[in-house]
């Protein structure tokens, strides 16, 4: 994928949406409660998705920057974490946290040398976690947004 249609689809994810809304309307209105609550016992909360999102573009930066990739005890114990505190102010870091990544990926796209083949399938994968997180709102009875 030419980096120039990456970084569109990238950004579009964030703000505008395309084909799934996008993370500023799919979290905005989210208290901390709202984000931690789970709708049934076999689905992840909110706040679990986008702790999901997030520890998998940092394996992936990290795979940019040549560090060692993650452990399966590692994967195991963190890509679905639950919070720690459901606080307003842990829910703000978080979604810090996001923006970060969001941002961390911007730069590595725009960074000709970095190998960005890995990019492509997180536009996938975050889409398929922004539908979850539509459905989980959904269940919860707030509008999805789109």
């Amino acid at each position: 994928m030419e980096r120039n249609y990456m970084l569109k689809l990238w950004n579009e994810s964030w703000a505008e949406g395309n084909w799934v809304p996008s993370w500023q309307d799919s979290l905005a209105d989210l208290s901390a409660i709202d984000a931690a609550t789970k709708t049934h016992p076999f689905v992840h909360s909110i706040w679990q998705e986008v702790v999901h999102v997030i520890f998998w573009r940092n394996a992936t930066l990290n795979h940019i920057a040549r560090k060692p990739n993650f452990t399966a005890e590692f994967i195991q114990s963190e890509e679905f974490k639950e919070p720690e505190e459901v606080s307003e102010e842990a829910w703000a870091d978080l979604l810090r946290e996001l923006k970060f990544s969001h941002d961390s990926v911007v730069n590595a796209i725009l960074d000709e040398n970095c190998d960005v083949s890995r990019i492509p399938h997180h536009i996938y994968h975050d889409a398929y976690h922004l539908g979850r997180i539509t459905l989980i709102r959904q269940a919860q009875g707030r509008e999805p947004k789109f």
